[in-house]
């Protein structure tokens, strides 16, 4: 099977999922009420009830979601080959692990903030959140250990990598003190600065990995990198979570985020020289202001959905129309000439601009339907939907 394939039905199986199977646990599951006031405004206390930035909460549940579950969970599935992993992607994750962590976290608010053992002895009885605490406690210690394992193999004995993600702790302290107390609200610095400290600590790693002075220092033990692991979970949850773990958590999405950017981005670079391609300067300028021109269309495609549907779900259709025009546009996967695909995409308002912006890079021929194409569904959105 074709790697490309399930790449992109597993982004259309989630953008949709998260369109309207999201949206309907949203609105009736949990009848989430956006003008209801959280726990960290109602209790704040600077330390475990804290009002923060919308980036940084979702940064601080991204790093705490996508670790042991999202991680090491489809690469033991992928043992198995690729279809029990890619089920357990799409299947365990729509229906089970997002809904999971969304429900624990608006019951989690609705509560007060409380964990999950307390709403059980809340709402069932005081044996049952006992037993629960116990679950929650013994459901922590197998993460622990089956994450200790995966971070203990790939730190031990590597001072680079130890000294690395060392470093993210005492970078993480001082951009939460940074944000709290020097500069408060100025996510963009704190953001600007925390990256860069990140980068240089990574930067920093084969000179500390070749010093005979500071390797040892960072040279640690398999069973050390457990105890270590053990001491900092506990540090952390004893802290005020906007001084460690939120900072933390948010710089190290924003690293794994730019980590598989720049993955996919060297891939593309490493595969150039290997295939012998070539594209000279005046065809990546060509090719540019076609698609700086061309996305007029789509600037007028966002004010016709606008018209159609009130502000607050014209971006909710907007995203996953987009993504369907795009594989009908044959933006994902080449559409084979004279296919009943072609013949289909060649009717959608993507179609036109991809096909002009290839044209520079070495198209064979040139159509003018594909200039048809963009001014008529140009004129379409420009003229809005009929009596608007």
């Amino acid at each position: 099977m074709n790697g490309l394939y399930l790449v992109i039905i597993s982004a259309l199986v989630f953008v949709l999922a998260y369109r309207f199977y999201g949206a309907f646990i949203a609105a009736k599951v949990l009848t989430v009420n956006q003008y209801k006031v959280t726990p960290a405004f109602r209790f704040e206390d600077g330390h475990d009830y804290v009002p923060t930035n919308k980036y940084v909460v979702f940064g601080h549940h991204f790093a705490a979601i996508a670790g042991a579950g999202p991680l090491v969970g489809p690469v033991i599935a992928a043992q198995f080959g690729y279809l029990p992993g890619a089920l357990w992607i799409l299947i365990g994750g729509v229906l089970a692990g997002a809904v999971h962590d969304m429900v624990i976290l608006f019951c989690s608010m609705r509560y007060d903030g409380k964990s999950i053992a307390e709403i059980a002895k809340a709402q069932i009885g005081q044996k049952t959140g006992v037993a629960t605490s116990f679950a929650v406690l013994f459901l922590n210690i197998l993460c622990m250990a089956g994450m200790a394992v995966v971070i203990a193999n790939a730190l031990a004995n590597s001072p680079w990598g130890t000294f690395t993600i060392g470093m993210t702790i005492p970078i993480a302290i001082f951009i939460g003190l940074y944000m709290q107390f020097l500069r408060p609200g100025k996510i963009k610095e704190g953001t600007i600065i925390g990256v860069i400290l990140t980068l240089l600590a990574v930067v920093a790693g084969p000179a500390v990995q070749a010093s005979p002075v500071l390797a040892p220092l960072f040279t640690i033990s398999h069973n050390g990198i457990c105890i270590a692991l053990i001491i900092y979970g506990f540090i952390a949850a004893a802290l005020p979570v906007w001084l460690l773990l939120a900072p933390r958590d948010y710089l190290s999405t924003y690293m794994k985020i730019g980590t598989i950017g720049a993955l996919a981005i060297g891939a593309v670079y490493a595969c150039g020289p290997y295939r012998h391609a070539h594209m000279p300067v005046s065809a990546w300028i060509t090719s540019a202001l076609i698609i700086w021109l061309g996305s007029l269309v789509f600037v007028a495609f966002g004010l016709f959905v606008g018209y159609l549907l009130p502000s607050d779900n014209a971006m909710q259709v907007v995203g996953p129309l987009m993504a369907l025009l795009a594989f009908l546009g044959g933006m994902f996967i080449p559409l084979t000439p004279g296919s009943t695909m072609d013949r289909i995409g060649s009717l959608t308002p993507m179609y036109g601009l991809h096909n002009l912006a290839l044209w520079p890079m070495g198209a064979e021929t040139f159509s003018w339907w594909w200039v048809v194409n963009v001014l008529t569904w140009l004129a379409v959105f420009l003229g809005g939907p009929p009596g608007g």
